[in-house]
This record gives structure tokens, sequence and C-alpha cells, in this order.
């Protein structure tokens, strides 16, 4: 699970072998991803994402930057991912943070 929400769904494993019983996870776009087996899929929704500890690297060579990031599902459980960011994403994602730090600031919450 390593993208943005969007409103294509995006299977994150190969299928399994008919009669396996392997775990399949998909992404329906719309914060939930179906989990289970290839008997049926089991809805697994997404509560929200957290940065990981870690630093965000940059991949010049292909244009974008990559953040780790927690995925935390209503049920309690997580998965490790990644966020991924071209650069006009990455600008979009700057500016926003910047009014997020600049209206905290103004209200008096900093930390």
């Amino acid at each position: 699970m390593s993208h943005a929400r969007t409103s294509d769904p995006v299977e994150h494993q190969a299928a399994p072998a008919e009669g396996t019983g392997a775990e399949v996870a998909r992404s329906t776009g719309a914060g939930e991803v179906s989990q289970g087996t290839s008997a049926g899929p089991r809805p697994h929704f997404i509560d929200h994402v957290t940065p990981v500890k870690r630093d965000l690297t940059y991949d010049p060579g292909r244009a974008r930057a990559t953040l780790p990031v927690e995925v935390h599902f209503r049920d309690g459980s997580t998965a490790t991912a990644a966020l991924v960011l071209n650069p006009d994403q990455m600008t979009v994602v700057s500016l926003q943070l910047e009014r997020a730090i600049d209206k905290r600031n103004r209200i008096g919450t900093a930390r």
C-alpha cells in the first residue's frame, strides 16, 4: 500500500492460485482495503496514516520523494507503507503544511 487515495482500484498483491487460500489485499480507492482469501475478501477500512519516524528520501533520478508511513486500520491493525510524491505533490503538501503550522502558531498551540 504505497499510494495515495485514487479513484481506480489498485491490487497490491498478485491474486493467489485458485483454491490456495492465500491472502489478497486490494485497495478500493475509497479508504478501504479488501483483505481476505481467494474464497472472498473482507474489508479493512483505513482510519488514518502517520509518518514513521524516519527521514524522507528523495530520488533525483525519478524526481520523487518517499516518506515512510504507517497505515492504521479501524480494526487496530497497522501496515507499513510509503507516501510517494512527485514534484507537484511535494509543493502542494509543503504549502498545506506551512498553512497548518502558521495557523497553529497564530492560535498559540505551538509545541
